[in-house]
Formats: C-alpha cells, sequence, structure tokens
C-alpha cells in the first residue's frame, strides 16, 4: 500500500469507509511511519509516551489523594447547618462525621428509596457482597492427586450421584 492510497483512504469521512480501510488507515500508516524512522526517533517517540503516561498516572494519584484526604476530613460544620442530618448523626452517635460517613449516609437514605445502585453500595462496603465464587469440596480418599479438569461431565456427574447416596 502506497502513501497516496492510504491518504485517498484517510480523506473518506469516516463513516464511508469500510472496517477495513479504517483498519489500514490507522495501523499501515503507523506501521509505515514507524518503518520510516531510525531508532534514535523511536527511543525519542517512547520517552515522550512514557513521559504522557508518568504525567497521567501522577494526576490519577493527585486526584485519588484529595479523594481520600476529603473523605477523612472532619465535615461537623456541615452537620451543624443542617438540622435533620444533626439528628441523624446524633442519633449513630457520630458528633464528628467524615466526608466517608456522610458520603455512606447519603447512599444509605437513596437505598432506603429505593435506588437499586446505591443499595448495592452500602451492602458491598459493609461486606456483605455475595461470593461470587462457586467452591467444590471433595473429600473422597479415591480422588487424591486426580486432576478433575481431565474427568468427563459424566464421570463427574456418576461421582456426585455416588457420593449422595452414600
Amino acid at each position: 500500500m502506497t502513501w497516496e492510497e492510504i491518504e485517498r483512504i484517510k480523506a473518506k469521512p469516516r463513516e464511508e469507509r469500510t472496517p477495513q480501510e479504517n483498519r489500514l488507515a490507522n495501523l499501515k500508516h503507523l506501521n509505515e511511519i514507524n518503518a520510516s524512522k531510525t531508532s534514535e526517533e523511536i527511543l525519542a517517540d517512547k520517552r515522550k509516551a512514557g513521559q504522557i503516561s508518568g504525567a497521567k498516572k501522577h494526576k490519577r494519584k493527585m486526584l485519588k489523594d484529595i479523594t481520600n484526604e476529603l473523605l477523612n476530613s472532619d465535615f461537623s460544620a456541615v452537620a451543624e447547618n443542617d438540622e435533620r442530618l444533626a439528628a441523624v448523626l446524633n442519633l449513630l452517635g457520630n458528633d464528628k462525621p467524615t466526608g466517608g460517613d456522610l458520603l455512606m449516609l447519603s447512599a444509605l437514605i437513596k437505598g432506603i428509596k429505593g435506588d437499586t445502585e446505591a443499595m448495592r453500595f452500602v451492602r458491598d462496603t459493609s461486606g456483605q457482597k455475595p461470593s461470587e465464587v462457586s467452591s467444590i469440596t471433595v473429600s473422597r480418599g479415591d480422588l487424591d492427586g486426580v486432576d478433575l479438569r481431565t474427568i468427563s461431565t459424566d464421570e463427574l456427574l456418576k461421582i456426585a450421584s455416588e457420593s449422595e447416596e452414600a
């Protein structure tokens, strides 16, 4: 494929291109560009990409740190200005609420009102998330050392039915 053909494909509006033309416009163009670069240019590009990636990681870490700081900050002043919130927090015995406390209380109230996402958030955060992993325990001595992945489904069903009878 030549540069001219790639340029013709790229000149077409994206919606008029076939999926194959889109791949060619993106991948072949990059491959041909990279093939024409010297190793120093490729290293410079990699260095630049690494710096951009590092800057993005730094920004994400900074946002995470700010969020954690807010979640752990004292929000007593907010509670003092809202009588209903202060009453609820007093009932819970929390006179110095943090951002996390208020966030959880807000999610709990939304869940009580019927928001299923909020219900799930509160349940999962409280450690009551249902297990997503199924486990099977085999306690038959004659199966010690046997790789159950090598046994057919019929054989496994037969073994299971034998253990139920016993």
